[in-house]
């Protein structure tokens, strides 16, 4: 499996939407979509903070 699919799966699971990861780090929802889908790649800083943010934030109650 791609690392970005287990970003992706970890997001989910977070229940972490792609509206709020682009709210946060300056991205748009498309961008991230593409990402994830392997579209496109995000620029490695931008990339760094969609990793961070997924892994310091947690939307499960």
């Amino acid at each position: 499996m791609k690392e970005r699919h287990t970003h992706m799966i970890e997001r989910k699971e977070r229940n972490i939407t792609l509206s709020e990861i682009g709210k946060a780090i300056g991205v748009s929802v498309s961008a991230l979509s593409q990402h994830e889908k392997g579209v496109s790649r995000l620029k490695d800083e931008n990339y760094r903070k969609y990793i961070y943010y997924i892994n310091n934030n947690d939307n499960r109650r």
